[in-house]
């Protein structure tokens, strides 16, 4: 038990080492990690290069980033140690080679998920008094962004898009003037710099959701904001129903789409 009463790791009271807030997040984090092997795995794929498939510079330095996550190259070792450290603090067997073979399936990925999976399942225990899991939960964190890079799931910092308003003079007959609505803009006001035309945020998305030809791409967060729903259910109706993806952000208009079918 923690006797100053304070979380090590954001300093809420509580009794325990670190608090309920902070494992919460620290869970989310190794189960992500677990998530992002399979989207790290679609980076290798032909034609997944830079944020519009042109870049070769991009493309290699994105592939590199998922090659090393999937080879057990960054994260594995480091969540490994920290198994071998729970094993050794709670008086549990070594870790060894029956340990990394534990799952199924491709070696590395089995390895990670199976570390993951002895990991969240000691979580509780390591929050209630393991010393030194302040460094643990910095550490899951730093892998966490690792991985999340790895699967080019880094939320971008603006939402894309494309004005719906109408113009007959262009083939898509909308005007598809590309607009850049940073995050702290997201309920305020934009102007379209071709068109002239001013939207209120909100009804802008609402509008451009209901036009085909218009494109709105938006980061996972602001996608689960938009619905009413978490993160990760958007992620998985995303990779249930192939809602197309471009670097961190997912079309709207696919995510609106899937959810409809799931509806159904």
């Amino acid at each position: 038990m923690n006797e100053l009463g304070k979380c090590v790791i954001c300093g809420r009271n509580t009794e325990r080492m670190g608090c309920v807030a902070c494992q919460h997040r620290t869970g989310l984090q190794l189960q992500e990690m677990v998530e992002y092997l399979a989207m790290a795995a679609e980076e290798l794929m032909p034609g997944r290069g830079g944020s519009d498939g042109r870049g070769s510079e991009i493309s290699l330095g994105v592939r590199i980033n998922a090659l090393d996550f999937l080879a057990g190259n960054d994260v594995l070792p480091i969540l490994e140690s920290w198994e071998r450290d729970f094993r050794a603090t709670y008086g549990l067997n070594p870790y060894g080679p029956a340990s990394a073979a534990r799952n199924a399936g491709k070696p590395i990925e089995a390895t990670t998920v199976g570390v993951v999976s002895f990991l969240l399942m000691w979580l509780d225990r390591a929050f209630d008094d393991h010393p030194a899991i302040d460094d643990f939960a910095a550490e899951v964190k730093q892998c966490h962004r690792t991985a999340q890079n790895a699967a080019r799931m880094q939320p971008p910092s603006t939402t894309t898009i494309t004005c719906p308003a109408d113009d007959d003079a262009r083939t898509s007959g909308l005007c598809g003037y590309r607009m850049i609505v940073r995050p702290g803009d997201i309920k305020a006001a934009t102007t379209c710099r071709r068109c002239g035309t001013r939207w209120d945020i909100p009804h802008l998305i609402h509008v451009a959701i209901a036009t085909p030809n218009a494109n709105i791409w938006v980061d996972v967060d602001t996608a689960a904001d938009y619905f009413g729903l978490t993160a990760r259910r958007i992620r998985q109706v995303a990779k249930a129903q192939g809602v197309k993806r471009r670097g961190g952000q997912y079309d709207l208009h696919g995510v609106f789409a899937a959810l409809n079918l799931l509806a159904c």
